[in-house]
């Protein structure tokens, strides 16, 4: 069983409030979600990477995320809200700008999800665009061609991209898949168009779009409803937490044998030895840190480790960190 850990506690900022982490009041040893941390804090266990993809695909427009990823935003949202016509005057105007932006992210994503389904083109986004526009002007009992929501609302792919991005989101990474039938029990993937794939020495044929573990953490733990449902683990804490065994119902993940001999890893209570990373050039191999702190000590602290991949030898100082909550484990055969 090999388990492949990341540990984004101290790496992000999220929105969740105090009040909605169990044992917030009583338990003041336990961050909140709301701290942030260095972002450059990730590490795992294992000698392979974790991945996640999820990305919007098509030949003109790649874009990470899709509408049904957007948690916060709703097709309700397009329908408008005849009180905001009536109440325009009195309303906060940084609230209503809220209510503006949202319902232009949700319009983005819905016609992305429609372009992509019909095969449309950018022409055919850009009269979704104006069509949603003018549905939510109806709905929230303005002119189709209110001035204040059509200075705000994108006429464009262009304006709609540059709106994402400042929401946050960002193009998925593209690389080239090499699938050649001269190598038919190998593949390579190639940073870009122009490598060459080490096998071959052709350029790939298949493009692949990726976007990182890190950017997908982050707009996990951007809504409030899901960072509550990732501390689902932790409102039953009793289940598996100073725990020999599973829990005797097994209804979910943390009710098993192996998420309570993992407990350390969300125990803030608990602190833990680091793995490290070989430092030889090229070498990305993995030490766990058992063999680092089995590895003879130097007076300055610094313990002589060997790599298995490479057999290099370097010193390393051992770095240590509580369990957290907010830790995300990959569990894995």
């Amino acid at each position: 069983m090999l388990i492949f850990v990341l540990s984004p506690a101290s790496a992000i900022t999220s929105v969740l409030p105090e009040t909605n982490l169990p044992g917030s009041q009583s338990d003041k040893s336990v961050p909140f979600c709301s701290e942030g941390y260095d972002e450059d804090n990730f590490h795992q266990t294992g000698n392979e990477s974790s991945y996640g993809c999820g990305s919007f695909e098509d030949k003109e427009i790649v874009f990470a995320g899709s509408y049904a990823e957007a948690v916060s935003h709703s097709s309700r949202n397009l329908r408008g809200n005849p009180e905001e016509g009536e109440n325009v005057g009195t309303e906060d105007h940084d609230a209503l700008e809220d209510k503006i932006k949202d319902a232009v992210v949700c319009a983005i994503f819905e016609s992305l999800d429609l372009l992509h389904e019909t095969k449309g083109s950018l022409k055919n986004f850009e009269e979704l665009l104006t069509m949603a526009r003018h549905m939510y002007c109806k709905g929230a009992g303005l002119g189709e061609d209110d001035e204040t929501v059509k200075k705000k609302w994108p006429s464009d792919w262009t304006a709609a991209r540059q709106m994402l991005i400042a929401e946050g989101y960002e193009d998925a990474k593209e690389y080239m898949i090499c699938l050649s039938d001269v190598h038919p029990q190998h593949w390579d993937i190639l940073e870009s168009k122009s490598d060459l794939c080490r096998h071959c020495g052709e350029k790939g044929a298949i493009p692949y779009y990726y976007l990182g573990l890190k950017g997908k953490i982050k707009r996990w733990v951007s809504h409030p409803d899901m960072c509550y449902k990732l501390l689902s683990h932790w409102r039953e804490k009793e289940h598996w937490l100073n725990r020999n065994e599973g829990w005797h119902v097994k209804k979910e993940l943390w009710d098993g044998e192996r998420f309570a001999e993992l407990s350390w890893f969300w125990d803030p209570n608990n602190e833990y030895c680091l793995p490290v990373r070989c430092q030889y050039l090229g070498c990305k191999n993995i030490i766990s840190a058992e063999t680092v702190l089995s590895a003879d000590k130097n007076e300055d602290g610094y313990y002589k480790v060997r790599c298995d991949c490479c057999h290099s030898t370097f010193h390393v100082q051992a770095k240590y960190v509580r369990g957290d909550p907010r830790n995300i484990a990959f569990v894995g055969k």
